[in-house]
């Protein structure tokens, strides 16, 4: 079976970030990339969920105890089915249970947000197109006024020629790990360099997706500033896929009670893991399918700290290196 991407002549492919668990869309469903990932007009809805359980730890400074228990689900649905600029709506969710007696740790935080995208306007062959989203990232569910968040995107598409596309965009992210109080511009320009190839090259987006051999899959992908993802896959035998996955990813939380230059609860950690993808049917990426994953995995430089962002913040905890087991679902219909 080989699994490739589809073009898209409306919206380009951005990024194929793995999230801490590997799932197919590391990137929240409601930022720029609900208007620039892949979304064959075909599809109703593109969804997925994963649960991950970390072994028992503990802070490397003090030894207190600390277990991390993950669910994350985001997704997208097309409102207008079979139209390739249907206006779409993406969701996130996540939901951190923490077990620790490390001073200053919550119990749960959670990430959830939901936005709204759609083309506005087409001259001369360029594309505009517009995102927004509201958000909240905190303790509790919605527990406090200070932790919600907006976002949105404006963004310029042109495809050059049937192989190539470039994209201007400025995006804000009222949650963003770096300087979340100030709009961002962004370029990227995409190229299909064969069937087997296909390049994302930008800022803050740089993404490989390549194919060298029949069954092998080599995924490569960097989202400004520091989450970075590699996968490697190879399908063994027809549905069942083995892979290795090694990335790093960072979130932010705004706590009740954190003031001044220390408004968040800042997270960032690294992750490799190896599974198994079980395919229900012998599709294309992007195409309708049913995928489950299961995974082990070993995360380390776990580090939680306070501030506004990663470049001005102060350590409240380094976890230590414990490995983890991952249980992933994708529904594309």
């Amino acid at each position: 079976m080989t699994r490739r991407y589809a073009p898209s002549l409306f919206f380009v492919p951005a990024f194929l970030l793995v999230c801490i668990a590997g799932s197919a869309n590391t990137l929240a469903q409601t930022g720029p990339e609900l208007l620039l990932a892949p979304f064959p007009k075909e599809l109703k809805l593109d969804a997925n969920a994963y649960v991950g359980f970390r072994d028992t730890g503990h802070d490397k400074a003090t030894d207190a105890d600390f277990r991390l228990d993950i669910f994350e689900t985001q997704g997208r649905f097309r409102l207008n089915p079979g139209d390739v600029a249907s206006p779409r709506i993406g969701y996130s969710f996540s939901y951190l249970n923490i077990d620790s007696s490390i001073a200053g740790m919550p119990e749960h935080l959670v990430n959830q947000s939901i936005g709204f995208a759609m083309p506005i306007a087409q001259q001369d062959g360029w594309i505009v197109g517009f995102s927004v989203a509201a958000g909240y990232a905190g303790d509790s569910f919605f527990g406090d006024g200070d932790a919600f968040y907006g976002k949105a995107a404006i963004g310029v598409f042109k495809q050059l020629s049937p192989t190539d596309t470039i994209a201007i965009a400025i995006d804000y992210n009222g949650n963003r790990t770096f300087r979340p109080d100030l709009p961002l511009p962004g370029f990227a320009y995409i190229k299909r360099v064969d069937e087997r190839l296909l390049l994302t090259l930008g800022i803050p987006v740089t993404s490989i997706e390549w194919q060298p051999i029949d069954k092998l899959r080599v995924q490569f992908g960097y989202l400004l500033v520091d989450n970075v993802t590699a996968r490697v896959g190879y399908e063994v035998f027809s549905g069942f896929e083995v892979f290795g996955l090694a990335a790093q990813r960072s979130g932010a939380f705004f706590l009740d009670g954190l003031d001044g230059n220390k408004e968040r609860l800042l997270l960032q950690e690294r992750n490799a893991e190896i599974g198994v993808t079980y395919h229900r049917k012998s599709s294309h990426i992007d195409e309708p399918d049913i995928e489950l994953t299961a995974a082990i995995g070993y995360s380390w430089n776990t580090e939680f700290s306070t501030g506004w962002d990663q470049s001005d913040s102060e350590l409240l905890a380094d976890v230590s290196d414990e490995p983890y087991i991952r249980f992933a679902l994708d529904v594309r219909f």
